[in-house]
């Protein structure tokens, strides 16, 4: 009698270590299917990211004219961060530590993530989101002079994580269109 649930016991674990199995294969399967990228061509190379980049620029000026000049007289703007979401669930993390600093955060859709840590004396940043689930992390890898650049992503599922900053990488502009790419910048100093 106390073999049948003996048998019972390893019939189960059988069946638990199979179902793990299934599972481990299923996930690297998946996991090497999402390391495969594809690229969007648009035949009319007009994405709108230039419209965007414009319309972000033209926010600036509008919010810098709108500084009143009496109630700042001793002091200059000089730090300015500008963050405009449309859509649901997007998110936006930032700290900027600089004397002079204009940082531009768009976000157009849904689920977006925006990540920034920057640290330099000059600080012209400009992400621009626009599509679902898309990421953004951008970090200062130490004390830098001039931190300077863009990052507009359109379509879905796009990661871009951009670490640290040099004179290779000074007022580069990254643009990315299409589904499911990820990019990793790195400009570390050795």
């Amino acid at each position: 009698m106390e073999a049948i649930p003996y048998l019972l016991l390893k019939q189960e674990k059988k069946r638990k270590m199979k179902a793990i199995t299934n599972l481990i294969i299923v996930f690297l399967l998946s996991s090497s299917l999402a390391l495969y990228a594809q690229t969007y061509s648009n035949p009319n190379n007009n994405t709108g990211f230039e419209d965007i980049q414009n319309k972000a620029t033209q926010l600036s000026l509008f919010a810098a004219q709108n500084v009143n000049p009496r109630s700042n007289r001793n002091q200059s703007v000089s730090n300015k961060v500008f963050v405009q979401q449309l859509g649901n669930f997007n998110s936006i993390n930032t700290t900027v530590r600089s004397l002079i600093s204009d940082v531009n955060l768009l976000q157009l859709g849904e689920n977006n993530d925006i990540g920034l840590d920057l640290s330099a004396g000059i600080i012209d940043k400009t992400v621009v989101q626009r599509g679902q689930n898309n990421s953004f992390i951008g970090l200062s890898l130490g004390q830098q002079v001039i931190h300077r650049g863009a990052a507009l992503q359109q379509g879905r599922n796009q990661n871009l994580i951009w670490l640290g900053s040099n004179s290779i990488s000074d007022r580069m502009t990254i643009r990315m269109s299409g589904n499911n790419q990820t990019i990793l910048v790195r400009n570390i100093k050795r």
